[in-house]
């Protein structure tokens, strides 16, 4: 029996590594833009702006276009309120026409300055969130082709910087660099100004060079720094100590990092290469995304980090950006008895499938489990048959947290367990707790870790089993 689920495991991996590649692809949705004036002199903007986004994409990006029909479906089903569409409009329209990216925007012409307004936006459906949005005005001639196609393609930047930085905080490669970028500040306005260029630089710095960006805050949470070290880094930050901002970063492993600095007029970016300070660039407060760049690119250039290559085409793939994973995982182990249980049977042996799945929110995921646990009986004379099998089936919730290269997910499930002894069968109810460890070692596969414990309710003979399990995932 055991050789046989070896075997199955075995090629159950094997078919599932061999999948064709083409069902990883995003699926995506391109809704009419909304005409806020319904004018119907600009009625053909609608379809224009998503038919060019969907055209430079299909010449960066390999991606699974959803049906026009079910998308526009969708969109009827769950339509814009007051001329926008609201996340959870989103939200749902991907869940209808399952789509995991949305094009989508709105339109409008302002006679008071005799433009016409766009606004286009990429909803994520994995991290139910807008990852790109372009602004543009155009005069009401034939300029307003050209801005279409600059929309379009800004749009496509936005999302292959996105793709880009998916992709590289999935890979797990020891020799990338890790840049943290660190604000500083004296007051509560250069705070707040100092985190919006952080977020502006990273979004700006990612998917362009070969390293990974985090700001200040989003380190804290890589490395689950204590609240009250926190703080005193923020006071290093706050006064702008940059020796101690450096000697603090050393003691963390940091050799890289760009220290922001911020005051009333100018932003100045100070590099760290290697440990040491190195020439700083600076712009001042209102600076031209052009200037911005400049300096951007000027401590790049200083630290030493290289482009990234814009291969040919980008795959845009389903699970890029989603905070967690929908699993299925084959898992084999041991369990052990307590309480009044105990008496009665020995070590077992536990055989699983589970799986997870997305509900409404990337936080909450349905649980469910099939156990097959074979049990050795105590009170069985030697002329007897001393083993016996029964089965556990659970339903519930889990509550999966995902990092770069691994997810665990608690679940509390209750359940069924079935099975027969002495000739006689039993159905009991359970409770059924325990955690999933996903350690992802290739691109859908993952080495699990699960350890567990059900509580049996039987009036007769009560007890809890715990085990402990390992097997392998796939990413569904």
């Amino acid at each position: 029996f055991k050789l046989v689920l070896i075997f199955l495991c075995s090629s159950f991996a094997a078919s599932l590594v061999a999948q064709d590649k083409s069902n990883d692809l995003a699926r995506v949705a391109f809704l009419k833009f909304i005409d806020k004036n319904s004018d119907p002199n600009y009625a053909w903007v609608a379809s224009s702006l998503p038919d060019a986004i969907n055209r430079s994409m299909k010449d960066q990006f390999e991606f699974a276009p959803t049906a026009a029909s079910s998308s526009a479906a969708a969109a009827r089903k769950f339509p814009a309120k007051n001329g926008k569409y609201s996340i959870e409009s989103m939200q749902n329209i991907a869940k209808a026409s399952s789509s995991d990216i949305i094009i989508h925007g709105y339109y409008t012409y302002d006679a008071s300055i005799n433009k016409i307004v766009i606004d286009a936006k990429v909803y994520h459906a994995g991290g139910n969130k807008i990852i790109g949005e372009v602004d543009a005005t155009s005069n009401p001639d034939d300029k307003v082709f050209r801005t279409i196609d600059k929309v379009a393609e800004q749009i496509v930047d936005q999302i292959y910087r996105f793709a880009v930085a998916a992709e590289r905080d999935r890979a797990i490669d020891d020799k990338t660099r890790i840049l943290v970028l660190v604000p500083s500040w004296r007051t509560k306005k250069e705070r707040d100004r100092a985190e919006k260029e952080l977020q502006t630089m990273k979004s700006e710095l990612s998917g362009k060079y070969d390293a990974k960006f985090y700001t200040l805050f989003e380190f804290f949470d890589l490395r689950k720094i204590a609240q009250s070290e926190q703080q005193t880094v923020l006071g290093y930050a706050k006064n702008r100590d940059q020796n101690k901002i450096v000697s603090w970063l050393k003691g963390k492993g940091v050799k890289d990092a760009f220290i922001v600095l911020v005051s009333k007029k100018k932003v100045n970016i100070t590099p760290l290469v290697g440990g040491n300070v190195r020439k700083p660039a600076s712009y001042t407060v209102g600076a031209t995304a052009a200037q911005k760049q400049a300096a951007l690119k000027e401590v790049a250039d200083t630290s030493g980090i290289q482009k990234a290559t814009k291969s040919k085409k980008v795959a845009l793939t389903k699970d890029a950006g989603s905070t967690t994973a929908n699993m299925i995982r084959l898992l084999a182990g041991v369990g052990a008895p307590a309480s009044d249980l105990a008496k009665y049977t020995n070590a077992d042996l536990n055989f699983r499938l589970d799986a997870n799945y997305n509900l409404l929110f990337p936080w909450l995921h349905l649980y469910s489990s099939y156990t097959f646990i074979l049990l050795e009986d105590n009170n069985k004379s030697d002329s007897a048959d001393t083993s016996f099998e029964n089965s556990n089936l659970s339903i519930g919730l889990g509550y999966p947290i995902a990092f770069s290269s691994f997810m665990v997910m608690p679940y509390l499930a209750p359940g069924i367990t079935a099975g027969s002894t002495n000739g006689s069968s039993y159905f009991l109810p359970h409770a059924h707790a325990g955690v999933d460890f996903d350690w992802f070692f290739a691109w859908r596969l993952a080495l699990t870790l699960n350890v567990s414990a059900f509580y049996i309710f039987d009036k007769d003979v009560p007890g809890i089993v715990s085990s402990g399990m390992l097997g392998i995932g796939y990413k569904l």
